[in-house]
């Protein structure tokens, strides 16, 4: 496996764990009912959210005050247009440019990851990684 690939599994199990054997709180709206990247209520973050740099966190949460919801690749671009560095510095180049692994990654949190199967799911994401698809 490429470093990407390793990397991409270790964000995967991070939030696997992070969510589900830690039990911290994701980032929810109660108002709209929806992920947001950083609920300021509970100070839960969603699995990308919590992986933004400061510069980026602040953005979500203070300049884009709009209420419209913004997926994970669509914010990278904003972001990056904005010369905001997106993700904190652990997060490599390579991994940032990655957008589909972040659009799969917030539907894992946002969706499956939620369900009684999230073990199974966090697997079969592992897969797509391990298969190149992601």
């Amino acid at each position: 496996m490429t470093e990407l690939q390793n990397e991409k599994i270790r964000v995967i199990e991070d939030t696997f764990d992070y969510y589900i054997t830690h039990r911290n709180p994701r980032g929810f709206d109660d108002e709209h009912s929806t992920c947001v990247y950083r609920a300021d209520e509970t100070g839960g973050m969603c699995a990308v959210g919590r992986l933004l740099s400061k510069d980026a966190l602040k953005y979500v949460t203070e300049v884009r005050t709009d209420g419209q919801a913004i997926n994970a690749e669509d914010l990278i671009y904003e972001l990056e247009d904005k010369e905001i560095i997106p993700f904190r510095k652990e997060i490599s180049k390579e991994l940032t440019n990655s957008a589909n692994f972040w659009t799969k990654l917030q539907h894992y949190h946002d969706h499956l990851m939620i369900s009684e199967k999230a073990v199974e799911h966090k697997d079969n994401i592992i897969k797509l990684v391990k298969d190149g698809e992601i």
